[in-house]
C-alpha cells in the first residue's frame, strides 16, 4: 500500500483531496504537521507527495516563504527520491496574454504569486523525483465545509441575501474549475502511475459569466429568491487567455467536469442550510 503524504490537507482543495483519498481505502495517508518552512533535511519517507499547499494571492507577504522556500524545504526533507504532484496555477503564464494556451507555451509570469509558483515548478523539476505538475484555473464551488474565495462564491453569497453585485460588460468568457473536480482529477492521475514527468493545465469548460450567473438567478428562483440586484456595470474587455486542457482529456477523457447546475444547486444549498443552522 503506497504511503501518501497531502500537504496543505486543512486547505480548499487539499481538504477535498484527503477526503476523497480516504474514501477509497487504498492508500496510507499521512498530512503534514506544521509549516513547510520547518521541514528538516531528510525527515520524510513516502511513496508520493500531493503538494497542494501554498500561499494565494492575497497573502503576499508569505508567498516567496511558502511558494519557493517551502517548497524546496519539502524537497530537501524527503530522504528518498520520491513521486511528486505538484498543484500549480494558470498563474505562471502571465496575465497580460491572449488566445490559447498549451503545456508547451512560454512561461511570463508578471506578478509574485505566478512568479513564486513557476520558481516552485522550476525546483520540482531540478530535483529529478518523477513529478506531474497541474496548471490550474481557480477554484470555485463548495469544498467539504466552505466555498472558497473565488466570484462566483462570493457574489453568490451576497444575491443569497439580497445584496448588490456587479457584473463586467461587455461579456466575458470564464473556465473556473470546480474544486472537487481537480481533487478527483489528481487521484485518478496518481491511480494511473504511468505518466510521471509530465504536465497538464486543467481548467473548467469555458463558459459566458453571464450565463453562469443566469444559472445561479434561475436556481434561485426555484428556492424562491429573486435577485434582482445584478447590475451590468461597463468596463473595458480585459486580456483574456484559456487553457487548453486537450492533454488532461487525452489521458482520462473528457467526462472529468461535474454539470454547472449542480456545483451551483451545491453552493446554494450550502449557504442556505448555513444561515438556518446560524439563526
Amino acid at each position: 500500500m503506497d504511503k501518501i503524504l497531502i500537504t496543505g490537507s486543512t486547505g480548499y482543495l487539499g481538504a477535498c483531496i484527503l477526503t476523497l483519498l480516504r474514501s477509497q481505502g487504498n492508500f496510507e495517508i499521512d498530512t503534514l504537521k506544521g509549516r513547510l518552512e520547518d521541514i528538516e533535511p531528510k525527515t520524510l519517507e513516502y511513496d508520493l507527495v500531493i503538494h497542494s499547499a501554498a500561499a494565494l494571492r492575497y497573502r503576499k507577504n508569505q508567498q516567496i516563504d511558502s511558494n519557493e522556500n517551502g517548497t524546496r524545504k519539502l524537497l530537501e526533507g524527503l530522504k528518498e527520491p520520491t513521486k511528486i504532484v505538484y498543484i500549480s496555477s494558470k498563474s505562471v503564464y502571465g496575465t497580460k496574454r491572449n488566445g490559447v494556451l498549451n503545456e508547451e507555451s512560454t512561461l511570463l509570469p508578471d506578478e509574485e504569486y505566478g512568479i513564486t509558483k513557476r520558481n516552485g515548478e522550476v525546483d520540482i523539476i531540478s530535483s529529478q523525483m518523477p513529478y506531474l505538475i497541474l496548471r490550474s484555473s481557480t477554484l470555485f464551488g463548495l469544498g467539504i465545509d466552505n466555498l472558497g474565495s473565488a466570484f462566483p462564491s462570493t457574489a453568490t453569497k451576497k444575491l443569497v441575501f439580497g445584496n448588490k453585485i456587479n457584473l463586467f460588460t461587455p461579456d466575458v468568457n470564464h473556465e473556473y474549475l470546480y474544486v472537487k473536480d481537480l481533487a478527483n482529477i489528481v487521484v485518478r492521475l496518481i491511480e494511473k502511475n504511468e505518466r510521471w514527468n509530465n504536465i497538464y493545465n486543467v481548467s473548467g469548460p469555458t463558459h459566458s459569466l453571464f450565463s453562469l450567473f443566469k444559472e445561479i438567478e434561475e436556481q434561485l428562483k426555484s428556492k424562491s429568491i429573486t435577485p434582482d440586484v445584478i447590475n451590468k456595470v461597463h468596463h473595458i474587455k480585459p486580456d483574456q487567455f484559456f487553457l487548453d486542457t486537450s492533454k488532461l482529456e487525452n489521458m482520462l477523457g473528457a467526462n472529468i467536469y461535474t454539470p454547472t447546475g449542480k456545483i451551483v444547486d451545491e453552493m446554494l444549498s450550502y449557504i442556505l442550510f448555513m444561515d438556518r443552522a446560524n439563526k
